[in-house]
Parts: structure tokens; sequence; C-alpha cells
């Protein structure tokens, strides 16, 4: 469960990696962000809350390869 932390925070920009992360995902989201608007109310239908956290799961698909553990755990998400 360990690959399923890093979908928890955003992409730090002092990664080595936030650059290209930033160049390949247009939309970042993640599981910190929809906490914080769901919190503060942000979502004004169920389906805006699935949308982020859908995105959340497309965005790790997207940037990992399809064998690496963030990718597969984003996947097994997503079937539940």
């Amino acid at each position: 469960m360990s690959s399923l932390r890093t979908l928890i925070a955003p992409v730090s920009s002092f990664s080595s990696s936030s650059l290209y992360h930033r160049q390949v995902i247009k939309r970042p989201m993640d599981l910190s962000t929809v906490l914080s608007k769901l919190r503060a109310y942000a979502y004004p239908q169920v389906r805006d809350l699935l949308s982020d956290l859908l995105l959340v799961l497309e965005n790790a698909k997207h940037f990992n390869p399809p064998r690496h553990p963030v990718h597969v755990a984003a996947c097994a998400l997503k079937v539940r």
C-alpha cells in the first residue's frame, strides 16, 4: 500500500521529476487537494467529487508505466 501514498500529496515542486510531471499532467490532482475541497464544501455535486477522484487515478496511470506500483494501485482502485 505504500504506492498509494504517492497519490495523497501533490508532486513536490522540488523533485527531479516535477518539471516533467507538469509537462505530462495537464490537470494535476491529488487526494489531499480533494480532501481540502471536500472540507471547504467546494463540491457542489457528488459528480464533481467523483470527477476529481477519477482524475487522481487517471493521472497516476498516465504518468506511471503499466507495471509501476502506482499505476497498478490506481487500476485496482478504479475497478472497485
